[in-house]
């Protein structure tokens, strides 16, 4: 569910390319300094939420400058550009500026970020509940990783049809 990136500690970007499987998930993609245990840990994080949009955490709340949707099997680039010594970063979906300048989550304000996680914010077997456990290649700076998604008690990936989740840490 996370991956060690190089320590970032100035201003950097990264991107996620995701396909989501269904409707109405509610997982976050985030970075956090250290291994997260939870939501709380990490600093900067977008959410794809129930409603079928996407939002993105601004100190205490997620909220979004501009609403953008996402659709079942069908690929969105995910675009951090984050400012660590001030503890912010903006968020581009597919393009499109959802976050300008949004404050990393409070109490995650961070000195450096090294991790990048995919959580479910739903608990399995509930509706919304798309990712168990999942898989991920090494990554470092200037490199790809990817991310394939399995359910629970199954050896193959829950949409073997689908893109999987691509990471790109790319330097500022």
């Amino acid at each position: 569910q996370y991956e060690f990136f190089s320590e970032q500690t100035g201003t950097f970007v990264i991107e996620v390319d995701v396909t989501p499987v269904a409707q109405g998930l509610n997982l976050v993609i985030g970075l956090s300094d250290g291994v997260p245990t939870g939501f709380s840990d990490m600093s900067a994080a977008v959410r794809l939420f129930t409603d079928d949009f996407f939002d993105v955490r601004n100190g205490g709340n997620y909220s979004a400058i501009e609403d953008v949707g996402y659709t079942a099997s069908s690929a969105h680039t995910i675009r951090f550009e984050v400012d660590v010594p001030n503890n912010t970063y903006d968020v581009l979906i597919d393009g499109t500026q959802i976050a300008d300048n949004f404050d990393f989550r409070t109490g995650a304000e961070a000195s450096a970020l090294s991790y990048v996680s995919v959580l479910d914010g739903a608990t399995p077997g509930t509706t919304g509940s798309t990712v168990d456990t999942m898989v991920l290649l090494p990554v470092t700076v200037e490199e790809d990783v990817v991310l394939t998604v399995f359910t629970a008690d199954e050896d193959e990936p829950a949409a073997p049809d689908a893109p999987p989740l691509s990471i790109h840490i790319l330097q500022a």
